[in-house]
């Protein structure tokens, strides 16, 4: 049923970005599920758009808020507070907040979720 699916897969999908699992396979059985159900209409793939983009904002802060938890005071020491560049960056995150983190994930180098696990050390309201 497609009102099942649209519940189960962000709940997959979170547990994937836990686990960093390629958010691809997320993309693409969005584009399958929305445009089979939609009979390849171009409103289905409009809809998984939207749908996707929601769900990768949501899912994207539980391994943000595990880091935080979990990991942060030794990401500040060890690793932070030990780099310049990355002293530097936590102060663009500070003052620029949410927009610099837009363009930090639109990056293609790492996963998602490495970026969410790594961001989870610095200052700042990010999430």
């Amino acid at each position: 049923n497609f009102n099942i699916c649209l519940i189960i897969l962000p709940a997959i999908f979170a547990i994937g970005q836990i686990f960093m699992f390629p958010a691809a396979l997320f993309t693409i059985t969005c584009g399958i599920l929305f445009g089979t159900y939609f009979d390849g209409n171009i409103k289905g793939y409009f809809l998984a758009v939207i749908y996707w983009l929601l769900c990768c904002s949501i899912t994207g802060l539980a391994p943000l808020n595990i880091s935080k938890c979990l990991f942060r005071e030794k990401l500040k020491r060890y690793i932070i507070d030990r780099n310049v560049q990355l002293r530097t960056f936590s102060m663009v995150l500070l003052r620029y907040g949410v927009r610099a983190l837009f363009l930090i994930r639109l990056s293609p180098i790492l996963p998602l979720a490495i970026y969410n696990y790594a961001l989870g050390g610095f200052d700042g309201n990010i999430s």
